[in-house]
């Protein structure tokens, strides 16, 4: 079966860089997440906030032996320290979640095999969440961890993670050896792929501020000041929302730093949660591609 032809549409098979030979897998779990999330910011009824976090499937559950939880300037973080190999620096993860949900806790495995291929302490970021705080207290935690940072840095995130992550690197420009942004949302008030879908968790987000103030670049990236950006790495699916987000920021970041852009053939948002063959190609590629951040000459 040739899914590329038969799943893709020719725009899509243009833009995509890599992942045609599994589209059609990808396309089928892009269909199914976009079903299985339609009321996804909707807090169930007799559930509190944190009860929902707890029982949500974002991630993975399973910790790893070996990784500590710690606090960082009052802020709770997880960190996975490499075992078989020195430590060369700290990657700065901010986990998604569509800011209200998800946890610094969900994603011990693709942090080990990041830490053990680059030699990078991973530390992920356990924010404070919307809607019981509101902006900008994710971001404060977000920034209060990274100031506490010594030596070789780089910051990534998924989704609402990437746009903290972007908004963490125009706040604290020129000190970073890269930037992984995954899946991002860069314009809070919608790109036209994203519409409005995201206004549910972004209201949370962004408790009392107009509508009309959602573009302002104290909250949307995409219209911040670049100046000072580190390299960057932009993955996002052919099918994602955020499609837009992502094309338009990589498209501004390439201006100011060297960027590469991969988009996933069929792939939707969070396609890295799925046990897809683009996830672990998209894994392999973001481990390499920060152990050649680590390694060029600064």
């Amino acid at each position: 079966m040739d899914t590329t032809t038969s799943t893709l549409t020719p725009a899509e098979s243009e833009l995509a860089t890599f992942g045609h030979d599994s589209a059609a897998l990808s396309a089928e779990h892009a269909a199914q997440w976009a079903s299985a999330t339609g009321n996804l910011y909707e807090l169930p009824e007799g559930l509190t906030w944190p009860q929902y976090r707890a029982s949500s499937s974002i991630g993975e559950p399973t910790l790893d032996p070996d990784g500590r939880d710690e606090v960082i300037g009052g802020v709770p973080v997880r960190i996975i320290e490499p075992l078989s190999r020195p430590t060369r620096g700290t990657y700065l993860y901010l986990h998604g979640g569509g800011w209200c949900l998800g946890s610094h806790r969900t994603t011990d495995g693709r942090l080990r095999a990041i830490a053990e291929h680059t030699g990078l302490r991973a530390i992920s970021v356990g924010y404070r969440q919307p809607p019981e705080h509101p902006f900008p207290a994710c971001l404060e935690d977000c920034l209060t961890v990274a100031d506490r940072l010594d030596g070789q840095r780089l910051i990534g995130g998924d989704s609402a993670g990437a746009h903290l992550a972007a908004l963490v690197l125009q706040r604290r420009p020129g000190s970073w050896l890269g930037a992984l942004l995954t899946f991002g949302v860069y314009d809070l008030a919608g790109t036209p792929s994203a519409g409005s879908r995201l206004d549910t968790p972004v209201r949370m987000l962004l408790a009392g501020v107009p509508r009309d103030q959602w573009r302002d670049p104290e909250y949307s990236p995409l219209y911040g000041d670049l100046t000072g950006m580190p390299p960057a790495l932009f993955t996002v699916g052919t099918r994602d929302t955020l499609l837009d987000d992502t094309l338009w920021m990589a498209a501004r970041w390439r201006q100011v730093a060297p960027t590469r852009l991969e988009v996933v053939a069929g792939a939707g948002h969070a396609y890295t949660l799925a046990d897809l063959p683009v996830r672990y190609e998209t894994e392999a590629l973001y481990r390499d591609w920060l152990t050649e951040q680590i390694d060029a000459p600064n």
